[in-house]
């Protein structure tokens, strides 16, 4: 299943993050004996069976392996059709995200002088820790990026008064506002780094997430990650305008899927349908 998921990939325009996760559950795969000689329902409900994650991994991982089956189909190069494959519930959960008070909170924790005054700067590259936070915190809720688009981002994309990228996810141009001070932070990042890119120069992916999660911490964001960066963005563009946070995210089949992955409704908890009130 090796080769069907570079088949698979080959000429897609997918995000660095999607093609590990593509690559990583054809590994897996091949570790239990299932080929595209032999793959049928009975081996992959098998090979889901023996995992001891969650339900909502291994209903990703079944997605992309069906994916990859109906590919394989396609292609010639697997001839059992798709069928008795169990179907897998995803157990639901309440969407948090960060609230405007972390947020503000963050920021001033990372520009605060007693922070700054540590020089904490990432290993190799020298750049000031205190710097990357802060714009890492402010363009990735201003603009409500994914992680691949935020850490991907490239001078060239900075504009007046805003950022304007190509969602990797999606391929859809995203155009967004972002405070002055924001970007102030990214132009001088962007005027350090060796290569064009404006947070991808000064630490390697996989450290970026160990320091992202470390320095969230500091910060009082230990509950969270990057992702409720994004959560947080629909979330408080939601609370201003009804629909704002569908849009914001750019999700054409409406706020139903915006609310479902996206929308902290604790947040929105007086909007939320309830009982009168025993006070």
């Amino acid at each position: 299943m090796i080769g069907v998921a570079e088949g698979f990939l080959f000429g897609k325009n997918v995000s660095e993050g999607h093609a590990s996760n593509v690559r990583r559950t054809a590994r897996k795969m091949h570790a239990a004996g299932i080929t595209p000689a032999n793959i049928d329902g009975p081996s992959v409900n098998m090979w889901l069976s023996s995992m001891t994650t969650n339900s909502t991994t291994q209903a990703s991982e079944l997605g992309i392996a069906l994916s990859l089956w109906r590919w394989g189909i396609e292609e010639g190069v697997i001839q059992t059709p798709v069928r008795r494959v169990k179907k897998i519930r995803r157990q639901k959960k309440v969407i948090r995200a960060f609230t405007r008070t972390d947020l503000t909170g963050a920021v001033k924790f990372f520009c605060d002088d007693s922070f700054v005054r540590e020089k904490r700067a990432f290993r190799k590259s020298k750049c000031p820790v205190s710097l990357w936070m802060e714009a890492w915190v402010r363009v990735c809720y201003e603009g409500a990026f994914r992680f691949t688009d935020g850490y991907n981002l490239r001078a060239e994309a900075l504009v007046p008064g805003g950022v304007a990228v190509v969602a990797s996810k999606t391929g859809n141009p995203v155009v967004r506002q972002v405070s002055a001070r924001t970007s102030l932070l990214l132009e001088q990042l962007a005027a350090m780094s060796p290569d064009g890119t404006v947070f991808k120069w000064a630490v390697s992916r996989r450290w970026a997430f160990a320091n992202i999660k470390k320095y969230f911490k500091s910060a009082g964001l230990d509950k969270g990650r990057s992702q409720w960066l994004r959560r947080a963005a629909a979330t408080h563009a939601e609370m201003m305008q009804e629909g704002a946070g569908a849009k914001l995210l750019d999700h054409k089949t409406g706020p139903e899927l915006t609310f479902k992955h996206y929308i902290d409704q604790t947040q929105l908890i007086q909007r939320m349908p309830s009982a009168p009130l025993l006070e």
